[in-house]
């Protein structure tokens, strides 16, 4: 692993884009059942 550590950050990157959009749509479902606004 310390040999490739482009590698793995490549890898975390990619991993993060795919989560995002779930991980965005769960927060909003969240601070929608507590009552907060989005600020944007």
């Amino acid at each position: 692993l310390d040999t490739d550590v482009n590698l793995i950050n490549e890898l975390l990157l990619s991993g993060a884009k795919k989560v995002r959009p779930q991980a965005q749509e769960l927060l909003e479902k969240v601070r929608d059942s507590i009552g907060i606004k989005s600020i944007s």
